[in-house]
């Protein structure tokens, strides 16, 4: 008796010690995911900003070519009534290079995505990153689409990042996301010649102070959406591979 009675008071405290250890996880796993959500929503606020910018640009520009382009249709009258073929051809082309810098081009009809596409690839080509898009995505998908914006956020942002440090003959972007039925792929591939790390979940990290939340906030959309990720780096091509299927839709 007095042997099972010093077992048990011997065990009681690695009990309270593993309790202890679990709570703490816990702690930690809804500090990090408060950080997370916070660096997400503050993201948000600046690529709609962004986007905001941008829109805002497209429409000063495009008014500043209205104003000029009544005087140069009636030089392109003249032109034409000179005989002066070349001198014509010249001008409409810097028409088409004018109304070119005016335009923002839709990448998708859902405006999260697509407000979320706009700054990325301007970003992207701003920093002499080619960029290839192919975007098959439903145009109102509530819920799903504000968290799939923040996701796609955070992987485009990482990609553009590394690819910075990149020879620029090595550089490159390419987004995948397609929609059959329910079923969703994301996936976002660029170039990195160092090896990548991954932590024991299979995400990227990185040593640098603060980055690697994003990666969080990813997981966090992965796991509430039941579905599953694949990473690969094979000849420096990274691609970032999400995979989940779209909530029923609640019946009226």
């Amino acid at each position: 008796m007095a042997k099972l009675l010093s077992r048990i008071l011997t065990f009681l405290p690695f009990i309270a010690l593993y309790r202890y250890i679990k709570l703490q996880a816990r702690d930690l796993e809804s500090e990090v995911l408060l950080k997370s959500t916070n660096e997400v929503q503050q993201k948000a606020i600046r690529f709609f900003q962004n986007n905001m910018l941008l829109i805002q640009a497209s429409t000063k520009q495009f008014s500043i070519l209205r104003h000029d382009m009544r005087h140069q249709i009636n030089i392109l009258y003249g032109l034409i009534s000179s005989g002066k073929s070349e001198e014509a051809l010249h001008l409409l082309r810097s028409f088409d290079e004018h109304l070119e810098k005016t335009a923002i081009h839709p990448f998708c009809l859902n405006p999260f995505v697509n407000a979320v596409l706009s700054v990325y690839i301007v970003k992207a080509k701003d920093a002499g990153i080619p960029v290839t898009c192919r975007v098959n995505f439903p145009e109102e998908v509530p819920k799903v689409q504000e968290n799939l914006s923040f996701a796609l956020a955070n992987l485009l942002e990482n990609a553009i990042r590394v690819s910075e440090t990149q020879d620029e003959d090595k550089r490159f972007l390419h987004i995948n996301l397609q929609t059959r039925g329910r079923q969703v792929f994301l996936s976002v591939e660029n170039y990195y010649a160092e090896p990548v790390s991954l932590n024991e979940d299979g995400y990227p990290v990185t040593h640098r102070q603060g980055h690697g939340i994003g990666m969080t906030s990813v997981h966090h959309f992965i796991m509430s959406y039941k579905g599953f990720k694949n990473f690969t780096q094979k000849d420096g091509v990274v691609r970032f591979e999400i995979y989940f299927t779209l909530p029923d839709t609640p019946s009226e």
